[in-house]
């Protein structure tokens, strides 16, 4: 599917920069399309809590109590009061690892936190990668 390898495309060519700035062994990207056409790229951040996060979970009533940024929190949060955010979002969820020196793909199936924020956004075409290709949830 195009955009499932223009995804895998782009994010293979932006890792090396963030793994390099942050040295996190994983790295989430999400990337999202309207019509096919790539709107936004979220990126996930482990490092220290973020008030969109906050936002996002209390809104949407998660009950999570740490506020670590999700790639996918941060795609919507891009997207939040720019567009109406429903069903027509279709989001590529990659997770990249850097493995003894060799990128490799990995499971990204977003967390059941974010599965509930982007079910009650109305946002139902989500793939997300494994180490073996791409699953759709």
């Amino acid at each position: 599917m195009f955009i499932l390898d223009k995804s895998l495309d782009i994010a293979l060519s932006i890792f090396p920069k963030f793994y390099t700035l942050t040295h996190q062994n994983n790295y989430h990207f999400t990337f999202g399309y309207l019509k096919n056409k790539l709107v936004v790229i979220g990126q996930n951040n482990m490092l220290v809590p973020n008030a969109k996060a906050r936002y996002f979970h209390n809104r949407f009533k998660t009950g999570q109590k740490f506020y670590q940024i999700h790639s996918e929190i941060d795609a919507t949060s891009k997207l939040w009061t720019k567009i109406h955010i429903d069903n027509r979002l279709k989001l590529v969820n990659i997770r990249l690892s850097n493995q003894k020196s060799n990128i490799v793909m990995c499971e990204s199936k977003p967390c059941c936190d974010c599965q509930q924020i982007l079910a009650g956004l109305g946002v139902t075409k989500i793939w997300y990668s494994t180490k073996s290709g791409f699953n759709r949830l």
